[in-house]
């Protein structure tokens, strides 16, 4: 068994973790679709998730030639998932009848997309640690529009924003996918 293969199991529980959150949160809205408030910013927030956590796994294959993993490279990279499954978490709470997701979004928000900035800044030190520079491409690019998203989340509140930040970030990452990780 190589290093990547013993680390990458790790990898794959915790993405798990936050992949089964979103498709469990996601059957019990349409069990409860009566009882409770939707926010249609949280569902599509929800659906970057789910796939920024496939894309992340799908990225982890990339790794599979490093030789050597220092702890503080793996920590760095442990990191991503970690925090993008806590994301899951944070825009779908615990779901029951009468649950406000747009009470809940707001209440969260300065939570969401700080740890969604943090992500970008984390893969940046984690590119920096594995190959000793950030190569300034459209991988660069695209991980720096993600950060000024969960920037401007922060910032404003109101609720048309909220709305466009969501649709961009998954616009803006499913152009990312296709870019750059469309293929291994």
């Amino acid at each position: 068994m190589h290093a990547f293969d013993y680390l990458s199991i790790f990898v794959s529980i915790i993405i798990a973790l936050g992949v089964s959150h979103l498709l469990l949160s996601f059957a019990r809205l349409i069990y409860l679709r009566d009882k409770v408030t939707i926010f249609i910013p949280s569902l599509i927030w929800a659906f970057a998730l789910l796939v920024l956590q496939i894309q992340i796994w799908w990225v982890s294959f990339y790794r599979r030639d490093i030789e050597h993993w220092s702890f503080f490279g793996f920590a760095l990279y442990l990191l991503i998932p970690s925090i993008v499954s806590m994301l899951s978490y944070l825009v779908f709470p615990e779901l029951k009848a009468g649950a406000n997701l747009e009470r809940d979004y707001y209440h969260n928000k300065p939570f969401f997309f700080s740890l969604l900035g943090s992500v970008v800044v984390i893969s940046l030190l984690e590119d920096l640690t594995r190959n000793g520079s950030v190569h300034i491409d459209a991988n660069t690019y695209y991980r720096v529009v993600f950060f000024v998203i969960a920037i401007c989340g922060i910032v404003f509140s109101r609720r048309w924003i909220q709305y466009v930040l969501a649709i961009l970030f998954l616009s803006g990452l499913l152009c990312y996918i296709r870019t750059v990780f469309s293929m291994l």
